[in-house]
C-alpha cells in the first residue's frame, strides 16, 4: 500500500502543479497515515528475521540459524491473536494501512512464547483456526506493535 501510495503522489505532482505550502500538506498528511504502518512493518520484519515456520498436522516447525525446533500441538497453552478493530470484527477493509498487521503468541507449556507475524501470512486467524487445534482468543488493539516478552 505504501509502494502504491508513493507511485500516485510521484504521478499526481509530475502531472500537476502544487505549490510549496500544499506540498508541505500532503507530505504530513502521508506521514500521519503512513509511518505507523512503516513503524510496524520494520519491527515485525525484524521480530521474525531469519526465522521459517512449518505449520502442518504433526505441529509448527520453526527453523532459525541452522537450529530446527519442532512444538507439538499438545505442547501449545493458549495462543493468543492480536488484531486491530477492523480485523477483530471481520472486516476486509481498512481505513489506515496499520490496520493490517497483527500477529499471534503462543504460549508453550515449558514457558517459551513463539510470534508469528502477518509479514508471514497475510491472514493469521485463517492459519490459527484451520491447522492449530488449540484454544485461542482474540484481542483487539489499536496499534498492533509486538508486546515485550
Amino acid at each position: 500500500m505504501i509502494v502504491t501510495m508513493l507511485i500516485f503522489m510521484t504521478w499526481v505532482l509530475y502531472h500537476y502543479e502544487f505549490s510549496y505550502l500544499q506540498l508541505q500538506g500532503i507530505a504530513i498528511v502521508f506521514f500521519l497515515f503512513c509511518s505507523p504502518a512503516v513503524y510496524l512493518h520494520i519491527e515485525y520484519f525484524f521480530y521474525n528475521m531469519g526465522q521459517e515456520f512449518e505449520i502442518n498436522n504433526l505441529g509448527i516447525t520453526r527453523k532459525e540459524k541452522g537450529h530446527t525446533q519442532k512444538f507439538k500441538y499438545n505442547e501449545i497453552q493458549e495462543a493468543v491473536i492480536y488484531l486491530s478493530a477492523s480485523k477483530y470484527q471481520g472486516s476486509k477493509f481498512q481505513l489506515l494501512p496499520m490496520e493490517s498487521y497483527h500477529y499471534i503468541q503462543l504460549s508453550m507449556n515449558n514457558g517459551e512464547k513463539v510470534i508469528l507475524t502477518s509479514l508471514l501470512n497475510a491472514d493469521l486467524e485463517r492459519v490459527l483456526t484451520g491447522n492449530i487445534k488449540v484454544p485461542y482468543r482474540k484481542v483487539k488493539k489499536v496499534f498492533c506493535s509486538i508486546d515485550p516478552i
